[in-house]
């Protein structure tokens, strides 16, 4: 059973530092990018170190985020955090909590057996890595945090060798499973003779598998040419896999590009842009509805991208329109204060100015209750159609 140190104590802000070199410049408050916990594993009978970004505002909302597990936590925390960051803002997909997994014996934890070098004796306890990770580090994210249940694995090396073993023995730890340059060659490729037993026992599996290789040479690449092809002959219709050689990198450089492209690949139909395009708001819906079966929870079209869409009909002068995908909008995103101010705008535009003014109203409420910084714009807008009514303001 997991004993979890207490939380205010143990909880230490992983801090940005800038160096400042102008002497007049002053320094006004750290930028925090996550928080440390440690927590006692029975399973491994000893003190784990974990590390734990949020998606920005989460404090602000009751939503809840998929959640991203990184092995080698410490050495890729922050690249990753930047990149899901990039892709998030993009609309390439959604944010996501990121769980980083600190070390304390590398090998012992991502090798599934014994390598046959001797100084290696401690390695092969991949599977009680994973029952951690799946008995007590998971409920443990899952109870402090607001996680939806879509889980991705990211490993590069052994880490990568790790994902490819728990795909192919505990495929529903995770959802996802993005293997970096990893170690097939480890144990004369035992993993991928799992993965060719895993496929041959599970024809509907459904998952997902993205893996990369370096410019590597030796046993890594022949290893990899093995693994894919197993995939390319094996692999169900139901399974998402693709794979890339990047052959300007090398063992550690490439880990940012396959992060990037591996998220990216993983969440390829995040953005749907012909479906917008279109404006027909039922098949918006049917597209999310879709996404929201394949993800196994709510998704949404983004507020941005359905606001954008509201104000190309409203400019264009289909006002009916543009009520239409903003009142959606309200639907899918009544938290936001700007939903309402965009319905209000389409009214007043098309001259019904009670409308316009209850939206107005409710955008300035809601931009107080959630300190949403364009409040004062709101605030604005409502006065503007409170004077030319008539009304006091």
């Amino acid at each position: 059973m997991l004993k979890q140190i207490p939380k205010h104590i143990l909880a230490t802000a992983l801090v940005l530092h800038i160096l400042v070199s102008n002497a007049a410049a002053q320094r006004t408050a750290p930028i925090i990018v996550g928080e440390q916990f440690i927590i006692y594993s029975d399973v491994l009978n000893e003190d784990r170190a974990i590390l734990v970004t949020l998606p920005p505002g989460y404090e602000f909302t009751q939503q809840k985020f998929p959640v991203i597990y990184l092995l080698d936590g410490p050495a890729h925390l922050n690249h990753t955090t930047g990149t899901k960051d990039v892709l998030a803002r993009s609309n390439r997909m959604p944010q996501a909590i990121i769980v980083g997994l600190a070390n304390t014996n590398r090998t012992r934890d991502f090798t599934p057996s014994p390598g046959a070098d001797r100084r290696l004796r401690n390695s092969g306890g991949a599977d009680n890595f994973l029952e951690f990770i799946n008995t007590e580090l998971i409920p443990f994210i899952d109870k402090n945090y607001r996680t939806e249940p879509y889980r991705v694995l990211i490993g590069h090396s052994l880490g990568g060798l790790f994902a490819v073993h728990a795909m192919a023995t505990q495929p529903d730890s995770f959802d996802a499973y993005i293997a970096i340059s990893p170690r097939l060659q480890w144990a004369d490729g035992e993993a991928v003779k799992q993965m060719s037993k895993f496929l041959d026992e599970n024809p509907e599996y459904s998952g997902f598998l993205y893996v990369t290789m370096a410019d590597e040479g030796g046993r890594m690449q022949s290893s990899f040419d093995s693994f894919i092809d197993l995939l390319k002959s094996k692999s169900p219709q139901t399974l998402q896999w693709d794979s890339q050689i990047l052959p300007d990198e090398d063992h550690g450089s490439t880990v940012l590009r396959s992060t990037y492209h591996g998220l990216k690949t993983l969440f390829s139909d995040w953005q749907p842009t012909e479906v917008l395009a279109s404006g027909d708001v039922e098949a918006i819906k049917k597209h999310f509805a879709a996404m929201t079966k394949k993800y196994k929870f709510q998704i949404t079209p983004a507020e941005r991208s359905i606001n954008q869409l509201g104000y190309r009909f409203l400019q264009s002068g289909d006002t009916y329109k543009a009520i239409e995908i903003f009142k959606f909008n309200i639907e899918m995103h009544s938290e936001s204060a700007n939903v309402y101010d965009s319905l209000g705008e389409a009214y007043e535009t098309d001259g019904k100015i009670n409308s316009a003014l209850h939206n107005y109203e409710k955008a300035v409420k809601q931009g107080q209750k959630i300190n949403d910084p364009n409040t004062p714009i709101y605030q604005r807008n409502y006065k503007r159609v409170s004077i030319g009514r008539g009304d006091d303001a």
